[in-house]
């Protein structure tokens, strides 16, 4: 307010004295720059809470999704198998996981809500298929195949829905 008050009264005395005295024109260019300064050190204090948030969102996706990504889930998909055509109890590692990993990342539901949403959504559909599949009879190996590949396929989409999310900070 008090920018307003000194440019009010200078436009006042520019109107009255025909004109701006040199001085004047030097306060005026001063409390422009001083208010421009000011303006850049709110966005810069803006920004910088900003990275800091991003931050440590980063570290909680390390800490949370690393080991589940390289190790836990890998080694639980390579356990699959079908013994005398039907799927071993080996999925239900894949879905322990899965659900354990859910849990874990528990604090994106509050702080990245449609990530986690989405993340939770695709895991579900995941152990919706093991489970169903665990009931059914597949005798041909090309079904045995392909059902082992969409697997792999919900595996890769669930780990590109990380990806993509933990790169957004």
């Amino acid at each position: 307010m008090r920018f307003v008050t000194i440019c009010e009264e200078m436009i006042q005395q520019a109107q009255i004295t025909g004109g701006l005295s040199p001085g004047d024109c030097l306060d005026l260019a001063a409390v422009i720059i001083s208010v421009a300064a000011m303006l850049i050190s709110v966005f810069a204090l803006w920004q910088n809470r900003q990275i800091n948030t991003t931050n440590l969102q980063a570290v909680y996706f390390e800490k949370i999704f690393s080991t589940y990504c390289i190790k836990e889930i890998p080694k639980k998909v390579s356990k699959l198998r079908f013994v005398d055509g039907r799927l071993d109890r080996s999925y239900q590692g894949l879905v322990n996981t899965m659900m354990d990993m859910i849990r874990d990342c528990k604090y994106f539901q509050y702080a990245k809500n449609t990530f986690y949403r989405e993340l939770e959504g695709k895991t579900i559909e995941l152990e919706d298929k093991l489970l169903n599949e665990a009931g059914a009879l597949v005798d041909s190996e090309e079904e045995q195949n392909e059902f082992f590949d969409s697997v792999d396929e919900d595996v890769r989409e669930i780990v590109k829905l990380i990806n993509k999310n933990y790169h957004k900070f």
